[in-house]
């Protein structure tokens, strides 16, 4: 009976043991290399979510042209005469770039620009105006006569910066303006541009 009573107590003593330098050291590193995996396939699944908002904004703001264009004949602008002049100043939000490259992100604030006199004709005439903090700036760029739909050229950008001046490094999504044979207003891509 004594010898049954050391044999448990040894026996629990042995089950009861812990882990070994050697055994913790291999559960690291194999969770060292699972992180390093995961850790860059989770930083681009990020970067594409935050990339989701340019693609919906622009598909919004090309459904609209479509739509003005059949009920003007030509695309929204603030062109005030002349021939092939380039409704460039419509790169909005234009303003509070620095904070834009400190965090990446607009304040709300610069929603204001899309209501700007030299910007919300365009911007109102595609019913578009984005709400809360955004990621990109859009630009609708259109080449034409204030006579008629001259689209050569014209297209629907949007851009998300990852650094400034002086190199301007970003990624775009752009859709071009084309007229058919039969006239009818087609918007090409969207294409991906990427100047890195």
């Amino acid at each position: 009976m004594i010898c049954t009573v050391e044999t448990d107590v040894a026996g629990r003593a042995a089950r009861q043991r812990g882990f070994t330098l050697i055994e913790l050291m291999i559960v690291v590193a194999i969770i060292g290399i699972l992180a390093s995996a995961a850790i860059p396939a989770f930083i681009r699944y990020m970067q594409k979510a935050r990339n989701v908002e340019g693609l919906h904004n622009l598909a919004k703001i090309v459904d609209a042209a479509s739509g003005y264009y059949e009920a003007h004949s030509m695309l929204a602008t603030d062109m005030v005469g002349g021939t092939f002049w380039d409704a460039d100043t419509n790169y909005t939000p234009w303003n509070h770039m620095a904070e834009y490259c400190q965090r990446g992100v607009f304040p709300e604030v610069a929603l204001d620009d899309f209501d700007d006199p030299w910007h919300k004709t365009v911007w109102n005439g595609v019913l578009f105006k984005p709400e809360g903090n955004i990621r990109f700036r859009y630009h609708f760029d259109v080449w034409g006569d204030k006579a008629g739909p001259v689209l050569y050229g014209s297209h629907i950008v949007a851009a998300r910066y990852f650094t400034c001046a002086p190199s301007w490094k970003r990624l775009e999504y752009q859709y071009t303006a084309k007229l058919d044979a039969d006239s009818n207003l087609r918007f090409l891509g969207p294409r991906e541009y990427q100047n890195f």
